[in-house]
C-alpha cells in the first residue's frame, strides 16, 4: 500500500444513479462501506470484462472539516480515465443546475456546456441531457395551490421574465373575482400594429383557482391575413364585467404600447 499526502486530487463526484464515488488523480471509485467517518473505496473498474480481469485497487479516506482525505491507496491495473472524471463533473453541474434555475431547459444545457469541451459534451447525447434536466425538475417539491384568492400570491419568476422584462402586465379584480394578464412589449406592439383581434378562451389546462385562460391573437401585416397570441389572461370567473375589464385594461396598455409598472 502507497500512503499519499493529503494534498493529492481527490473530491466527490455523482454516479448516474446518484451514488457518491471518489474521484482521485484521474481514478473513480464506488463506495464499498464506511465507519463512522472512514470511507473504504473500490476501483469503478473491479469487475471482469471480456480479456481483462477487474482492478483491485482500493483507497481509504477520512471525512474531516468538510472534506475527504486520503489515508492509503493501491496501485491500479490501468491508466486513469480523466475525461470520464469529467464527464461525471458535467452531468453534476447539469443537476445541480437544473435544481437550482428556472431558466428554459435549452439554456439550461447551454450554460452547463459552455464550461466543458466538446469532448467532455459529445459524451451525452443531445437527448439524454434534455432527460435528465426534466427528470430533476420532475423531481422538485411541487407548489401547494391555495384554495382562495386571499392566500394567492404570484411569485417574480412567472411575474418576469430571465432578461429582466415584465410578463405581468395586468392584474384586475372585481367583486371578489380577479383575472391576471401576461404579455412582453413586443406583443404589446404587436396588438397596436394589429387591424383586428381575435378572443379565445380554454377551460381544461388553467389553475385550480382559475376557470378560463383567455388569449388575445392580433393580425400581422403586412397581409394581415393570419393571427397569432400575444396577450394571455386567467381569469376566476366568466363573469361579464370581468370580461370588460379585462378588455378594457388590454385596450389602454394598447393605446400606452408598454407595460404597466
Amino acid at each position: 500500500m502507497e500512503r499519499y499526502s493529503v494534498e493529492k486530487d481527490i473530491s466527490i463526484v455523482k454516479s448516474v444513479k446518484g451514488g457518491e464515488m471518489l474521484s482521485l488523480n484521474g481514478y473513480l471509485y464506488h463506495l464499498n462501506r464506511k465507519q463512522e467517518l472512514t470511507f473504504y473505496w473500490e476501483c469503478n473498474k473491479r469487475r471482469h470484462v471480456a480479456g481483462r480481469a477487474g482492478c483491485t485497487a482500493r483507497a481509504t479516506t477520512v471525512f474531516s472539516d468538510g472534506a475527504h482525505k486520503l489515508l492509503l491507496s493501491s496501485e491500479h491495473t490501468h491508466a486513469p480515465d480523466p475525461v470520464e472524471r469529467e464527464t461525471k463533473i458535467f452531468r453534476d453541474n447539469l443537476k445541480r443546475k437544473s435544481e437550482e434555475s428556472s431558466g428554459s431547459v435549452a439554456k439550461i444545457i447551454q450554460v452547463t456546456l459552455n464550461s466543458h469541451s466538446s469532448e467532455i459534451q459529445s459524451r451525452m447525447t443531445e437527448g439524454a441531457r434534455r432527460k435528465t434536466v426534466e427528470r430533476i425538475r420532475s423531481k422538485a417539491v411541487s407548489i401547494v395551490e391555495p384554495q382562495t384568492l386571499e392566500g394567492f400570491s404570484i411569485t417574480d419568476t412567472y411575474k418576469i421574465l430571465e432578461d429582466g422584462e415584465k410578463f405581468l402586465i395586468g392584474d384586475v379584480e372585481d367583486d371578489g373575482q380577479r383575472a391576471l394578464i401576461f404579455g412582453t412589449r413586443e406583443s404589446v406592439l404587436r396588438l397596436s400594429q394589429a387591424k383586428y383581434w381575435i378572443i379565445d378562451g380554454t377551460f381544461s389546462t388553467v389553475p385550480g383557482l382559475f376557470r378560463q385562460l383567455l388569449s388575445i391573437h392580433a393580425s400581422i401585416g403586412p397581409s394581415h391575413e393570419r393571427s397569432f397570441p400575444v396577450i394571455f389572461a386567467l381569469l376566476t370567473s366568466k363573469h361579464e364585467l370581468l370580461y370588460k375589464k379585462v378588455f378594457f385594461r388590454n385596450t389602454r396598455i394598447q393605446r400606452r404600447k408598454e407595460c404597466e409598472a
